[in-house]
């Protein structure tokens, strides 16, 4: 029988092992924030509601202070955590022509916990290393259309169903934003690009984002008029939460992918019920 799938939920480094970079500093800052689901919890409720505009900030320290009681963390918190919300908000987001940052956005560009569900044709583990392997591109695709091909699950069929951290809107294009707090270590190298490349392709957030691409592609296509993947969809943001830091140049604890418009559309030609 049908039956209704999550749009993966993927295991989380927080509940397993760490990757460590350097010494571990036992200092109160975001990589020393208490890890585990909660914490993920607490950081996507703030980041759901919050504005991110600066004037925004006496806002932001309020729900800091909500939150944290809330989530049952304890006070001595407050400071960090609105300190790394700040953090996460100025820092530059690398787009194909320039940067941007959380800060800029108005609510009115922006949608948090974007919901989407549609039928899904029968899958298997081989359909799916077919497709991926026929477009290879991005950091980290190298070799994931073999580990599609040894994953574990029975031919499913039903429904495809799950919500998107957050899509906005920057210079016409649209973009996704999925937030992590998984702790990979205290010093920012073990949220370099080749670090979360490996966390990206291990974790199968690789399968997830191109999930959740799709189902934007299908969201924008039903809404713009004269719609076209190359000219509206953005891209793709992981944002690795306690990786972040504003006043650096190599972009740490930011992940961004663009799948190419061919590999969208034959996931969507493949794995969706015409409706």
């Amino acid at each position: 029988p049908a039956t209704d799938r999550d749009a993966l939920s993927p295991r989380t480094l927080d509940e397993r092992e760490e990757i460590h970079s350097g010494p571990d500093v036992p200092v109160l800052d975001i990589s020393t924030f208490p890890k585990g689901a909660r914490a993920g919890n607490f950081f996507h409720d703030i980041l759901e509601f919050v504005d991110y505009r600066p004037e925004g900030a006496p806002e932001r320290d309020a729900m800091v202070t909500s939150k944290l009681q809330t989530y049952g963390f304890d006070a001595k918190w407050k400071t960090m955590v609105s300190e790394a919300l700040e953090n996460i908000l100025a820092s530059s987001l690398p787009l194909a022509d320039g940067s941007m940052r959380l800060s800029e956005l108005d609510r009115e560009h922006r949608i948090n916990e974007l919901a989407f569900h549609f039928p899904i044709s029968r899958l298997t583990p081989s359909l799916m290393q077919n497709v991926f392997g026929r477009h290879p591109h991005g950091t980290g695709l190298d070799n994931f259309s073999e580990s599609l091909g040894r994953l574990m699950f029975s031919p499913t069929q039903g429904f495809l169903k799950g919500y998107i951290d957050l899509v906005f809107i920057h210079d016409d294009r649209f973009y996704i934003v999925d937030w992590k707090t998984n702790h990979l270590g205290h010093h920012p190298n073990a949220y370099a690009g080749n670090r979360l490349a490996g966390v990206m392709h291990d974790e199968l957030y690789i399968l997830q984002y191109h999930l959740y691409s799709l189902a934007l592609h299908r969201y924008l296509g039903q809404r713009i008029v004269d719609y076209a993947y190359d000219a509206h969809f953005g891209g793709v943001f992981y944002l690795f939460l306690r990786g972040m830091r504003s006043n650096a140049e190599k972009f740490p604890g930011i992940y961004f992918d663009r799948p190419p418009r061919e590999l969208i559309k034959e996931l969507e030609n493949t794995i969706l019920i015409k409706t």
